[in-house]
């Protein structure tokens, strides 16, 4: 028994154009594969007791999968010559561009995941560790090289953004954190509130404190002070203060069950990272963007703000420990600047206009051959 995708899936990932592939304007489902989706979803729910935004993640990646089964069911799909690769790699946007290598990625792995559960759950022998290979999807070099990063209006655009539940303000929050901080996801998401110090626009990345920084080095850093982002970070700031312990994570879990903080959650868990994303990636597509935007893309646009402010090597080494980078290739000749004249770098860069770069002390050509060292380190990052 069958059923149209028109009928289960009316917002099936808004707007999103469907392959060529697909030539009928009603593509077929599978009523037993549905089935076996809302099952596996409600296991990893209840008895994995995973969150509600996650869930609804994953059913809107796994709609792919049904779509591409069309009428033959899951024990039997492993006899098809198609793997769903073919598939994944000629999903478009609405705008006709390709889609995300990061979320290519992240369909195939939902779909090996399931099919792992229905092996394990529903026995179908079909399913075999080679079969699950075809599942692999590796992000090539080339494709690396294209990565996004959040522009000054499009952040400012997200800080105006209404907001109607708690995931939402948190999301909404995080996202303007990520870019007034350039902090990496896996710190971001382990800082306690008490790491947070928005009176002097300080963030304590200390691993002493339990903030899972890469190569477990600790400094203080700095917030961009524009007014519009700060404020709705204040807001979440103060919320989240009132409601849990200092020890708490500043991006604080939510229950699932009573849509509020979720005051029983004291340790963070070792994919906390993970969480982030998905709420980036949820709260972009409830509000239209047509590709949502990663932690570290708010990185680059934090790095990216402060480049194009810096009129001299000074307030490049300010970006590169505000970003805490190691080196910065010629800025290595230089003696690194004391935190305080970091602070001061960052605070004078968040209200500089662009126009004043052309009057520093360095030529535009110099400044300019060193952005695009940093920017080479950037794109290394993961």
């Amino acid at each position: 028994m069958v059923v149209t995708t028109t009928s289960l899936f009316p917002a099936l990932i808004a707007g999103e154009i469907f392959q060529k592939q697909f030539k009928t304007r009603h593509r077929m489902i599978n009523r037993k594969n549905k089935k076996n989706r809302d099952e596996y979803l409600k296991y990893l729910l209840e008895r994995l007791g995973q969150g509600e935004l996650s869930i609804n993640t994953k059913r809107s990646r796994l709609n792919h999968l049904l779509i591409w089964c069309d009428e033959t069911k899951f024990e039997f799909i492993p006899k098809r010559q198609e793997i769903f690769r073919q598939y994944v790699n000629e999903l478009i946007k609405p705008n006709g561009k390709p889609q995300a290598p990061g979320y290519k990625r992240d369909l195939m792995q939902e779909a090996k995941r399931i099919f792992e559960w229905l092996a394990v759950h529903k026995g179908y022998r079909l399913v075999t560790p080679a079969w699950l290979d075809t599942f692999t999807y590796k992000i090539k070099s080339n494709e690396r090289n294209h990565l996004k990063s959040v522009a000054e209006q499009e952040i400012k655009f997200m800080a105006n953004l209404p907001t109607k539940t708690l995931r939402e303000q948190r999301a909404r929050a995080s996202a303007l954190f990520l870019f007034a901080s350039g902090a990496r996801a896996s710190a971001f998401a382990t800082l306690p509130i008490k790491a947070v110090n928005l009176k002097n626009l300080e963030i304590y990345q200390w691993t002493s404190l339990g903030v899972r920084t890469k190569n477990r080095k600790s400094a203080t850093t700095f917030i961009l002070n524009i007014g519009t982002i700060l404020d709705i970070i204040k807001e979440w700031d103060k919320l989240v203060r009132l409601k849990l312990p200092p020890e708490a994570p500043w991006f604080a879990p939510i229950s699932s069950t009573s849509l509020d903080f979720d005051t029983h959650k004291t340790t963070i868990g070792k994919h906390r990272a993970r969480a982030v994303n998905k709420d980036l990636e949820i709260f972009g597509m409830r509000n239209g963007f047509q590709d949502f935007f990663t932690p570290h893309d708010f990185r680059r646009g934090h790095a990216n703000f402060l480049f194009g402010r810096a009129i001299d090597m000074a307030d490049l080494i300010a970006a590169q420990n505000n970003l805490m980078h190691t080196s910065l290739t010629t800025t290595e000749m230089y003696a690194r600047q004391r935190q305080e004249q970091t602070r001061k770098r960052i605070s004078i860069m968040s209200g500089r206009d662009t126009s004043i770069q052309s009057k520093g002390d360095l030529s535009s050509q110099m400044l300019l051959e060193e952005i695009i060292k940093i920017k080479q380190i950037l794109k290394k990052e993961r």
